[in-house]
């Protein structure tokens, strides 16, 4: 954080640092819809995967049929 340095009788060396007192946050309420978002990311992933990996193996385990051609 930059600070203007007073400017006045005082110098620059007794002046430095200037102190000031940080400010909590007012609330957590967009670090908690965040998580959200990111955990909402997290299973809509997982289970697209999940899904993907069940249709490869259902795919998988049919039989194919084979029709004959007719001439």
């Amino acid at each position: 954080m930059l600070v203007e340095s007073p400017i006045g009788g005082a110098s620059e060396i007794e002046a430095l640092p200037i102190k000031r007192e940080l400010q909590a946050p007012q609330a957590d309420l967009p670090h908690l819809a965040y998580a959200v978002q990111w955990l909402a990311f997290a299973v809509i992933v997982a289970g697209g995967y999940a899904g993907l990996v069940a249709a490869d193996a259902g795919s998988r385990t049919r039989v194919p049929r084979i029709r004959a051609l007719s001439t």
